[in-house]
Formats: structure tokens, sequence, C-alpha cells
């Protein structure tokens, strides 16, 4: 006697047909998922089950069972249930230890919370680190991960900021210089104490780790938006006073035909009563700032993040040069000048002139010579961070 046809009779749209075809093909699905969407493409097809079963060696009884499930619960059927599994040894009052214990400062002397320290505080409950780790993982809970944040509000203030900042980059005032101003604060002065040795065929540069540290020192830049072109000048103070006399420098050595704006953030030298005053005595300096946490909307900025640790990485690749062929203190100033498409100021020699190449009758000429800066203290010829102003811009 023939036995009949199964019940189940198994029809698929395009979608799920196409969703248990990329099941199969998908190299790393798990073979039990693969056998059981092929049952079902099998079945949609027309196959018997027992036809079914001799193709993909397995029983009868396990055709009929996926083909029964697919047709009342469709694709998440073919998918294993959740199972019981071994009683848990830990309950939820040692989860929530872990997770206190985890989302707390960690202890003094300690960055960050790790499986070890964790399994140390709860070391009255016998758990182990890397259980205290299987629980935080089933929490999505990683202590040992950071990531930077900014609470920045997001209002109207700050996009009309943003804006006034942009506007002035594309649409400058007539007659007009812009530059944007920043300070970078402790940098490091070394070098290192062996020269790079240069490539081979078949074998890399080599590198000495060893350096020598110099010191600190801090610098104040303007960078000239039209040319690109940047001058520095080292500083001993972050204050009213330095800033203000890098202003008049710059309002010397800059044609008196031109205006002169400037974009800076909001650091306190730049906000101060007296800076602000020293402004206002100036009537050709005008001033954006730039919003609040949004010192990337500043060019000078973002020169000191790409450009100059280039240059300071470059230079300390290789000692000094002998002490008969130093520079002299004023050559030793950093100036820059156009940069090349997509690389950013360059770095030039002091020998060459840092002014830009000639350029279109519109765009603003680059400044002239900086007059020298009054020392705050004694010149010391030892002392090779103390520089003199940059002579050209």
């Amino acid at each position: 006697m023939t036995r009949s046809a199964s019940r189940d009779i198994v029809v698929l749209g395009s979608r799920r047909k196409a969703k248990l075809e990329a099941i199969v093909r998908r190299a790393f699905s798990p073979q039990a998922l693969v056998r059981r969407a092929r049952i079902v493409l099998l079945a949609h097809a027309g196959w018997p089950d027992a036809q079914i079963a001799a193709e993909l060696g397995c029983a009868v009884n396990t055709v009929r069972t996926w083909r029964r499930r697919f047709v009342r619960y469709r694709v998440p059927a073919l998918c294993d249930r959740p199972r019981s599994g071994r009683p848990e040894v830990y309950g939820p009052d040692v989860r929530l230890r872990i997770v206190a214990a985890a989302t707390s400062i960690p202890p003094e002397g300690t960055s960050a919370w790790t499986h070890a320290l964790i399994a140390g505080q709860l070391a009255g409950t016998g758990i182990s680190a890397s259980q205290a780790g299987r629980i935080l993982a089933d929490l999505e809970l990683r202590p040992h991960r950071v990531r930077g944040w900014l609470n920045r509000a997001d209002d109207g203030q700050f996009w009309a900021q943003a804006a006034a900042v942009c506007d002035v980059y594309l649409r400058p005032p007539p007659n007009t210089v812009v530059i944007c101003i920043d300070e970078k604060t402790g940098i490091q002065a070394k070098y290192r104490r062996y020269p790079e040795r240069p490539p081979r065929p078949g074998r890399l540069a080599r590198r000495e780790f060893e350096y020598v540290r110099n010191g600190t020192v801090s610098i104040i830049a303007a960078l000239h938006v039209a040319t690109g072109q940047v001058v520095t000048e080292p500083i001993d103070r972050n204050d009213s006073v330095t800033f203000t006399g890098f202003l008049h420098r710059l309002n010397q050595c800059i044609d008196p035909r031109l205006g002169i704006h400037i974009v800076m953030d909001n650091g306190s030298s730049h906000t101060s009563r007296a800076t602000r005053a020293w402004i206002a005595a100036h009537p050709r300096i005008s001033v954006t700032y730039t919003p609040k946490h949004a010192s990337w909307l500043d060019m000078a900025e973002l020169w000191f993040i790409w450009s100059l640790p280039g240059h300071c990485c470059a230079a300390a690749s290789s000692p000094p040069a002998p002490a008969s062929s130093r520079r002299s203190p004023a050559s030793r100033s950093a100036t820059t000048g156009q940069p090349g498409p997509g690389n950013g100021p360059t770095t030039r020699e002091p020998t060459t002139r840092g002014s830009a190449p000639a350029t279109a009758a519109s765009t603003p000429p680059p400044l002239n010579r900086l007059p020298p800066r009054p020392s705050r203290r004694p010149s010391n010829s030892n002392d090779h961070h103390q520089t003199e102003p940059i002579k050209d811009f």
C-alpha cells in the first residue's frame, strides 16, 4: 500500500527562499542549521520525506519534525530552542556584586578593573577571574575599555558660532588678513642619541630607541588662512601679557592698510579682560571665537595636530649637529612655508625665505618681519630652548 504524501506542505515565497539559500551558502552557518534549511528547500521542491532523508543521510522522522516546525513557525523555528542547562552556581547576588565592582572607581594605584581584581574583590564567594569575565561578557560590561566624550550642548548658539567661523574661512572680509592663533604647551624637546641608518636592499631602515630629553618648550602659532603660512614663537608663560605682546608684533608687521581678523578659541589668555581691552584699543583687529569644545574649527589647532608632530619626529630622528655647526638661537625657531597639496605646511630651512611665492592679486600678502620680543629672563647661551622670535612669516 502506497503511503500518502506528507500533510505538511512547504510553500516558500521569494524572500524566505532567498533567506534559506543564504543560510546554506554561508560558510560559517552551523551544520545543523544548514541541514534543516536544506530539508525545507527540498520539501518545497516536492521531494518526499524518504527521498530527502536518503539525500541528506538522516532519519525520516528528522525530516518530518523540521518540516512540521517550519510549516507552523517559519524560519525562526529552525534554530535550537533555549535549554535550561546546568543550574547557576553564582546567583543574582554575586552577579550584582560583580556589576557593582566593575562600575565603581578602581582601587588606588590601578587605572581600570581587571577580571583578577574583581575576583579578588569577591574572594569570599570563591569565584574565579575567568568566571567573572564570562559574567561581564554576558552583561556586555567592559570595564577595561574607555571612550572619551565631550559634554557639548547641542543648541542653536553652538551652531551659530560654528557657522560664523566657517563663514570667515569661506567668505573673508575684503582687504582683510584672516589669521588663526593658538598655543601648544609642554612639547617635549628631545632627539635620538644615535642617527638613523638608511634602508638597504632586503633590509629596513634601522632606528635606535634611545633619545635624550631636553625638557619641554611651549610655542604660540599664527596661521595665515589664505596662504597656509605659519609663524611660531617660543613663550615662557601662557598669559595675557604674552598673548597681547604677540598680537602687538603681528599688528606691527602686517600692512597697515589691511584689516586683521583673528580666529581663536576661548582660552583664558584669549578672553581675559586685558586681552579684550587691547583688542578694543586697535580697531582694525576683529575676532571670531570658536564655540566651546570645538577647537578643531581653529586651523592653527589642526596644524599642531597634523603637521607639527611630523616635523618634530623628523627632527628627533637624528642627533644635533656639532657645536661648531649649530645654528644660532634666532635660526632654530620654526618657520613654515606654503603647504603642498594635501600635505599641510612644510618646514623650510632657516637659510630660505619664509615668504610665500607670488600669488594672485586677490590673495592677501604674507606677513613681514616680526619685531623682536622683549625677553622675560636674561639670555643664556647654554639654554637650547630660548629662541628669538620668527623673522619671516
